[in-house]
């Protein structure tokens, strides 16, 4: 059940207002793991003269692998969505549902009125998603409904940008739902 297939449709009916960047937050975290497995290589080599026992040679190994690692990190490290006109991150949810709510969804949807997905029954992996993205300052969100047909979801709605009105309120019930889902 793959889940950023479909949350690439969203941001494909999204790109003039969505961008890929690359995470400063990732790149620093790479960048101090190879420095650490520097120091560390540099460390154990001044220190331990018996270039043959088991502990250099464990040492050495540790600090490759480190440096490896970070080198690995930076190279496909983190990405991230960022909302253009404000510059804020973009979050990514999915939130699943009984397939039963299916209609009711699609109704909330249509409708614009995200309140009634708040009351619908939650199901773990179930046969229903909502794909959400929203902006971390509540000024972009936009979301899309799917139904589980063996072995992938299917979109059953368009993309929806939810309305200026109820941007703040469906953000923090996502929120929410995510966190209610993940008990």
């Amino acid at each position: 059940m793959e889940t950023n297939l479909n949350l690439q449709d969203i941001f494909t009916a999204n790109e003039n207002v969505l961008s890929k960047k690359r995470s400063i937050k990732s790149i620093i975290r790479s960048l101090i793991i190879i420095v650490i497995g520097i120091i560390a290589a540099v460390m154990v080599m001044l220190m331990l003269e018996d270039r043959m026992s088991s502990t250099y040679l464990l040492s050495i190994s540790a600090s490759t692998i480190l440096i490896i690692t970070g080198f690995i990190m930076l190279i496909w490290g983190g990405n991230e969505l960022i909302y253009i006109p404000t510059k804020s991150v973009v979050s990514e949810y999915s939130i699943y549902f009984n397939p039963e709510e299916s209609s009711r969804l699609v109704d909330a949807i249509k409708s614009g009125n995200m309140q009634i997905i708040k009351k619908m029954k939650l199901e773990p992996n179930g046969g229903l998603r909502l794909d959400v993205l929203f902006s971390t300052d509540h000024k972009f969100a936009s979301c899309q409904a799917f139904k589980y047909i063996p072995h992938s979801y299917e979109a059953i709605t368009e993309v929806c940008q939810i309305p200026e009105t109820e941007k703040d309120s469906f953000c923090q019930m996502v929120k929410e739902l995510n966190v209610k889902q993940n008990q």
